[in-house]
């Protein structure tokens, strides 16, 4: 899956970042099992450096879970915009 949106990077470094995107997934997931206050400013600092569908969708629950309808189509238009790039 990694592949899809790193194609452009050689295939060390893609290796390199979908390791570190599953790294940031899993502890984005553990502070939200505990309700940590952490889990934004989790997201705030993985989301743009590890481009990884799993990491967005992760985040994307996590909105959902949270936060108004607003907030949700606003990220929704935001993470299009990135992917599509």
């Amino acid at each position: 899956m990694c592949a899809m949106f790193l194609a452009a990077q050689s295939p060390s470094s893609m290796s390199c970042k979908c390791i570190q995107a599953l790294h940031w997934k899993a502890y984005a997931e553990l502070a939200m099992a505990v309700n940590s206050p952490e889990v934004r400013s989790i997201f705030s600092r993985s989301l743009l450096n590890c481009p990884s569908v799993e990491l967005w969708s992760t985040y994307l629950a996590f909105i959902k879970r949270v936060s108004i309808l607003s907030v949700q189509q606003a990220v929704f238009i935001k993470l299009v915009s990135i992917l599509s790039v």
